[in-house]
């Protein structure tokens, strides 16, 4: 999900999603959706775009990346990768923008390894206007994630599009960094407004000895490249820096001038996902804990969204899972951050369509991707998953 902000749009824009019923094998495993929706002052709308096909919109995926880009004049969603059928299913490394109305392919007709990302699965991708192109970091690039060579320490830009009328291709361009983060799945990377710069947060490396939850925090410009600016342990205490995580959801508060993180999971164990319902500020350089001071709050979860609504002036966060990873109920539930000082406050909003037949989506683990993009923001590429929803609570099917 991503806010975008063209002159005919104004909205949050979400797209595609998977049922969220996990179950032991595929083909039964979950199911894959690619419908288009959109929010705008509390209430969500689908649009009626062909879904399924192709040749006029993206395959039905989890796991992609999606962010706004707003360079030159030139304004849309720009989404790319996941997998698409499950478990057993195909990994994407197709590109596709959203001007409003559409979305076309602009995948680049002969890809090789220059221009374009490896096909992926869980990297993250954020608008960065300060440098004028679209961030992607990280990600799997094989089933699983459980081997070092296979989760991504590779940045990305995406540059806009090259060429003309329906002959338009992406032009992605790999940043080689001295410095860099490891290669990480699912981190929090979004704008930061204040300091002019992408910070990421979190995520689960794979170094030879399995899978390590991480609380790194990164910047990144043009200019200094990727600069670590994780506490050391000695300094690390509960009010100074977040817990390891991953599936957070992140975003820029511009009307607080900090970036907003909340939940996640701490490790993937099927016996008991210590699931987080903290939430967190960072402001120019320092995490605070707001956990404490903050009542109500969502309920703990990780793989929600969160995205700057622009038009309400508020941070919407949606769904998300609720417990372990097999068994999690899925929320279907909308919350915003907003006011000086931020809180949160509960927002159920109406459906316009039909909300007993009409397909949607509700967070979890990786489906479709909520994405900010005003001005200063750029989203979490995050995912979703689809469920049956009470009425009036959120896309539904």
């Amino acid at each position: 999900m991503t806010y975008d902000a063209a002159p005919n749009a104004g909205y949050l824009l979400l797209f595609s999603g998977s049922d969220g019923a996990i179950k032991v094998s595929y083909p039964s495993y979950n199911v894959s959706y690619g419908d288009t929706w959109t929010y705008r002052a509390g209430n969500w709308s689908k649009f009626s775009l062909p879904e399924y096909n192709n040749a006029t919109a993206p395959l039905a995926r989890t796991y992609a990346a999606m962010s706004y880009y707003n360079h030159s004049g030139h304004r849309y969603v720009v989404l790319f990768g996941g997998q698409y059928g499950g478990p057993a299913g195909g990994f994407l490394r197709d590109t596709w923008i959203f001007n409003g109305n559409n979305w076309t392919n602009v995948t680049p007709s002969q890809l090789n390894a220059t221009n374009s990302p490896p096909a992926l699965y869980y990297p993250s991708m954020a608008w960065d206007p300060v440098d004028g192109y679209a961030v992607l970091y990280g990600g799997c690039t094989v089933s699983g994630c459980n081997y070092n060579p296979y989760v991504s320490n590779q940045t990305w830009a995406f540059e806009g599009l090259k060429g003309s009328g329906s002959n338009q291709q992406a032009q992605w361009v790999h940043l080689v960094t001295p410095v860099h983060p490891p290669g990480l799945y699912s981190p929090g990377l979004t704008f930061d407004n204040a300091t002019g710069s992408l910070i990421l947060f979190g995520g689960v490396a794979v170094p030879s000895n399995g899978l390590l939850y991480t609380n790194q925090t990164w910047s990144y410009t043009a200019h200094t490249g990727w600069v670590n600016l994780t506490l050391p342990a000695s300094h690390q205490s509960s009010g100074n820096t977040p817990p390891t995580r991953v599936w957070m959801t992140m975003a820029y508060d511009p009307t607080n001038q900090c970036i907003v993180l909340f939940g996640g999971q701490m490790n993937q164990s099927k016996l008991g996902n210590p699931t987080l319902g903290d939430t967190w500020i960072y402001s120019r350089g320092s995490w605070s804990n707001l956990t404490s001071s903050l009542s109500p709050s969502p309920h703990p979860r990780f793989g929600a969204v969160m995205a700057y609504d622009e038009s309400d002036d508020a941070l919407v966060l949606f769904g998300g899972l609720s417990a372990t990873l097999q068994h999690s109920p899925v929320l279907d539930d909308v919350w915003w951050y907003t006011g000086n000082p931020g809180a949160w406050v509960e927002k159920n909003g109406t459906a316009v369509t039909n909300p007993t037949s009409s397909p949607g989506l509700s967070p979890y683990v990786y489906a479709a991707v909520i994405v900010v993009a005003i001005l200063v923001v750029a989203g979490v590429a995050i995912f979703l998953v689809r469920r049956r929803t009470r009425k009036g609570r959120g896309p539904i099917e």
